[in-house]
């Protein structure tokens, strides 16, 4: 169906624009809350835990992981989702807070009135983050923003001849085109005679196929056929969704296919069932892994010798710490380029490597080249994404 704009680009323009009228919108918001909302009100409305403590740290790739707690009075039970971006700042007393800064977080798990995050970043360094009281604040997410104006500018900027006009068939400005060659045998096991009607349209090779149709009527299960012929014909599949749970749907059937299926993601936001597919667990699992958790021991124990000098000491000790510091850097460093290397590898080995609209945009996933891509639950996806 042709776009009511003249020219792809005007299209890709109009959004842009609504994408960052947005995003402003939501900063705003953001800005007159904290700057007329007291302190006092926006805990007790849920928006923030304070004064929180934190009980332990350690480090690992991405960033510090914190286990904190809220006392009595701090706030309201439970208000913190997994997976939900958080504000880390210290309690302004003017004591020993001075020069922590303010850090972005997210949620990894949360109960009750406490929380596990992980922070983006080492955080602030020294045994003084445990002797601070802490502020924990709902943040706006601007990841879904970002992955969605990268996705428009590569769009805008791209000048290669077939992905202009794989572009221009996404967006409606041209019919997609069949090759010659199909996409996979069609098997159809399981599916009706609709059903393998579609999965013979979609192996057909058009530059872009659409399955529609009321819910219930097997959408996701012709498309995990799709993914399984087209995965034994040699392809290799990205398969997406809107939503975390559409994802993880999809995960779970492309797995008991016996594929290998590797989902990209928050862990927090992974449902358990899948959590065995998770690019983490793929990690943990891999023969090289055990080099990694011995670089993050090596960065713990330095860590930790930096941490045991006291606040009144000498040069020497203080020339020490800083050795020490820089040692749990640099090991650290090794480590998550370590586990940077594992990842790539297995995703470039995985059959199928599932993740939302959004998750597609992971930098781990960026010159690794596909065959195909999948989207389920299309018609719930914002334009952008």
């Amino acid at each position: 169906m042709a776009s009511k704009a003249e020219h792809p680009l005007d299209l890709l323009a109009s959004w842009t624009q609504a994408l960052l009228a947005e995003r402003e919108e939501q900063r705003q918001r953001m800005r007159v809350l904290q700057d007329t909302v007291p302190l006092k009100v926006r805990r007790a409305e849920g928006l923030l835990w304070s004064p929180v403590e934190v009980e332990s740290c350690a480090y690992a790739r991405g960033g510090a992981r914190w286990e904190m707690a809220c006392g009595e009075g701090g706030g309201v039970s439970g208000c913190f989702r997994n997976g939900q971006a958080v504000l880390l700042s210290p309690v302004d007393s003017g004591g020993e807070e001075d020069g922590l800064g303010s850090w972005n977080a997210r949620v990894l798990k949360s109960k009750g009135m406490r929380l596990d995050v992980q922070l983006e970043g080492d955080g602030p360094e020294g045994m003084a983050i445990q002797h601070t009281r802490w502020v924990v604040e709902a943040r706006p997410d601007e990841r879904s923003f970002e992955a969605m104006a990268h996705a428009l500018n590569h769009w805008v900027n791209v000048d290669d001849a077939a992905e202009v006009a794989r572009r221009d068939a996404f967006l409606g400005f041209r019919e997609g085109r069949c090759e010659e060659k199909a996409l996979g045998s069609s098997p159809a096991e399981g599916l009706n005679d609709k059903q393998q009607q579609a999965q013979a349209m979609v192996l057909e090779g058009h530059d872009v196929s659409l399955l529609h149709g009321p819910p219930g009527t097997g959408k996701t299960r012709t498309l995990v056929s799709c993914a399984e012929a087209m995965v034994r014909s040699g392809k290799k599949l990205l398969a997406t969704a809107p939503s975390n749970m559409a994802v993880d749907v999809m995960v779970e059937r492309l797995a008991r296919k016996g594929l290998t299926v590797v989902r990209v993601g928050h862990p927090a936001k992974v449902q358990d069932a899948v959590q065995s597919c998770t690019l983490d667990a793929h990690v943990e699992r891999h023969e090289g892994f055990a080099q990694v958790s011995t670089y993050r021991k090596q960065a713990d124990e330095c860590q930790r010798q930096a941490d045991r000098f006291v606040r009144n000491f000498g040069q020497a000790e203080r020339e020490a710490r800083r050795e020490a510091r820089r040692e749990a850097r640099s090991l650290r460093k090794e480590a998550d380029e370590l586990e940077l290397y594992l990842s790539e590898q297995i995703l470039r080995e995985a059959d199928v490597v599932c993740a939302t609209l959004v998750g597609c945009d992971d930098r781990r996933l960026r010159g690794i080249a596909f065959d195909v891509a999948m989207v389920d639950e299309a018609g719930q996806a914002l334009a952008p994404a």
